[in-house]
């Protein structure tokens, strides 16, 4: 009967003095070790109640930040849908061009005022001269005999209400207020005028009771006198009713400015009882129709629960517990030091089963796998490898990793990764993409090289692209056709519409242009992605590229009340015009679009060595170091609520890119998150020009 290999006094020595004690000798029982084991467990149980109550308060601080978010948005819809009412109601208007008492009370109650909760009164009110006071009052007096302009004063003009709804609650003195007779309001008035969009008063008594602000929108038909509508919105009533099930769990006070102050108190929503001292409490800014207002949410109590506050002790209650498990499991090791011997013999041949799998798990993956050393000689591979190139593991061993993936060796570094081609034994070439690691061996750097066929993926990616072409092309011809009835309806020529339709009308061109100009950017990044694109190259001025975008784009500076400003050194670019006024125009109407109102973009130009180089400074809040590289790729944007709230496919800096890569130049963005961006493109001056 052959001895058992433990018993064996070599193999036994080995581990004995692997372990550092001598073979066969009893070991006296280590006392100490179940005191350090439940010493580290209390220790570990003590951090992991620290870990556990950060975790935790991070948590409630994140519902919390989440609900109070949850119901400013929910105003800020709110305040927004009171825009689009107001939009409608100066569509109305104009096309009305003076509406008279009888038509302004029928659209008024066509909208249904009392499911729109906030609006209390929806007027209009026209512009009068001070001379031309007397003989309009006149003339309103013939449908409406107690008409009179008031308060009294003498003023060089005034906006007088004369329509407005519901009129339910008798308050006839609002007929004739003058809306321009307070300072605050005029000068929100006249913000409105100069903007051309919808602004906010300050806080503001409502004649309805209550507290509330008003909203104006300036109103210009082509023929007719000048006004303004107006729509009186009471703050309770816009605060109530939304977000109801995070309103239920927090407080909100509804304030005129970014930060709290008593006397901006809009709405109090406080309840009862009051919240605890230390309540969580967040301040959040709401900018609509060019005001700011600050929604103050704070937690009531009960907000962060009583179960979850448990997790802690729980924590606690568990490490104790299994540190004293562990103690009395070290105390039975301790008493047990003998047994460990034949332990650690199962665990190396546990170790060696192990292996094994590991062995089996690897040979099967569908990647396959390669080492090589520094000098790029293959020590391994594994099944799928043999697979992929055509050989047997042991033809693959020894031979250079260049003669399978044709890289240069010294891009094969840790952390490569990249598409190649692989070659087969038969010598064919095929498509791969690569990743490659480093590690060490007996204190020696080893690569590993994972290798997956890329053939069918971009077979897949080829028939894409091709679907994406064609149905963007099948689709932008009846578009267009659609776009240009939409327009021949909005102009007149088929006939006069209803208000109602025509603002309907608008609307679906507006949509129509901006889904006709999404397809034409899909286009354009297919045939740049294919090669497709010519470029009309010649010389041209950057002057003239800086003149032929800013007479694009300054519609929508001036719309957003946005200043340009130039500076220019003449040169000449070899490049495509319009290619290279398509860049620039993209480039300013991302920095408009981003810019504060009233604020400033500055466009520079001129050459520098052998380039001429175009640069694009705004204001604006700026693009985050992480994402600088990512947004010159397709259907990327900052924010995911950027494409919603100020339009764009996300395609055209990615047009922009590959536009002047075509011209043998370069794009990128120099940015600071906060303090505003530099959108920069270098091109190559006209050869007649070469420093």
């Amino acid at each position: 009967m052959s001895p058992d290999p433990l018993d064996a006094p070599a193999d036994f020595g080995r581990l004995s003095g692997q372990l550092g004690v001598p073979a066969r000798e009893p070991q006296p029982r280590p006392l100490w070790i179940p005191f350090l084991v439940l010493a580290i467990g209390a220790a570990l149980t003590l951090t992991g109640v620290a870990a556990s109550r950060a975790s935790l308060e991070r948590a409630r601080q994140a519902r919390f930040l989440a609900e109070a978010e949850t119901v400013r948005d929910a105003l800020e819809e709110r305040l927004h849908a009171y825009e689009e009412t107001l939009a409608g109601a100066r569509a109305f208007a104009v096309a009305q061009r003076s509406p008279n008492a009888e038509t302004w009370r029928d659209f008024a109650r066509s909208l249904a005022l009392s499911t729109r909760p906030g609006i209390v009164r929806l007027g209009y009110a026209q512009w009068v001269e001070r001379p031309e006071r007397p003989a309009f009052e006149r003339s309103q007096r013939r449908s409406q005999p107690q008409f009179a302009i008031h308060p009294a004063g003498d003023r060089e003009r005034y906006l007088p209400v004369l329509h407005f709804e519901p009129t339910a609650d008798g308050r006839e003195s609002s007929l004739g207020f003058d809306l321009a007779s307070s300072p605050e309001r005029g000068e929100a008035i006249e913000r409105s005028r100069r903007l051309d969009r919808a602004t906010l008063s300050e806080r503001v008594e409502l004649l309805q009771g209550g507290t509330g602000i008003v909203m104006f929108l300036p109103v210009r038909p082509a023929l007719g006198p000048e006004g303004v509508v107006y729509a009186s919105l009471r703050t309770a009533d816009l605060v109530r009713g939304v977000a109801p099930g995070a309103a239920a769990r927090l407080d909100v006070e509804l304030f005129d400015g970014a930060e709290p102050a008593a006397a901006d108190l809009l709405y109090d929503g406080r309840g009862s009882p009051p919240p605890a001292p230390d309540a969580r409490q967040v301040v959040l800014p709401i900018t609509r129709a060019g005001r700011t207002l600050g929604v103050r949410l704070t937690a009531r109590q009960g907000f962060d629960g009583g179960a979850a506050s448990r997790e802690p002790w729980l924590v606690l209650a568990a490490g104790l517990l299994v540190s004293t498990l562990g103690a009395a499991i070290a105390w039975s090791a301790a008493s047990t030091w003998a047994r460990a011997h034949q332990l650690a013999a199962r665990f190396a041949r546990d170790a060696s089963r192990n292996e094994e799998r590991v062995r089996t798990v690897v040979d099967n993956v569908a990647e396959g796998i390669v080492t090589f050393d520094t000098g790029g000689a293959i020590g391994w591979a594994n099944a799928a490898a043999e697979r992929l190139f055509g050989s047997a593991g042991t033809a693959l061993v020894g031979r250079s990793i260049e003669e399978l993936v044709p890289v240069a060796r010294g891009d094969l570094r840790d952390g490569f990764r990249n598409e190649a081609f692989g070659r087969r034994a038969d010598g064919a070439l095929f498509p791969v993409e690569l990743s490659v690691s480093q590690m060490r061996a007996e204190d020696q750097p080893l690569f590993v090289a994972v290798v997956r066929d890329a053939t069918e993926r971009r077979e897949v990616e080829r028939m894409k692209d091709e679907f994406v072409s064609t149905v963007s092309h099948e689709l932008r011809t009846p578009l267009t056709s659609i776009r240009g009835s939409l327009g021949l309806l909005r102009s007149g020529v088929l006939g006069d519409l209803p208000a109602d339709a025509a603002e309907a009308v608008a609307i679906a061109e507006r949509n129509s242009e901006r889904l006709l100009s999404l397809i034409n950017d899909i286009l354009d990044v297919e045939r740049l992605r294919a090669g497709e694109f010519e470029l009309a190259r010649a010389p041209v001025a950057a002057s003239a590229l800086v003149a032929a975008a800013l007479d694009s784009i300054r519609p929508v500076a001036d719309g957003r009340g946005v200043r340009i400003e130039t500076s220019l050194r003449e040169a000449e670019v070899d490049g495509d015009r319009r290619r290279l006024g398509q860049v620039l125009v993209n480039l300013l109407s991302n920095a408009v679009k981003f810019s504060p109102e009233g604020g400033t973009v500055r466009l520079e130009a001129g050459p520098e060595g052998a380039d001429v180089v175009f640069r694009v400074i705004d204001r604006g809040r700026g693009v985050p170091a992480e994402h600088q590289a990512a947004i010159f790729e397709r259907f990327r944007q900052v924010e995911a609520s950027d494409s919603r709230e100020r339009g764009g496919s996300g395609l055209g800096l990615a047009i922009c890119k590959a536009l002047v890569e075509r011209h043998g130049g370069t794009i990128g963005v120099d940015s600071v998150p906060g303090a505003g961006s530099t959108f920069w493109f270098r091109v190559p001056r006209a050869a007649e020009e070469q420093p």
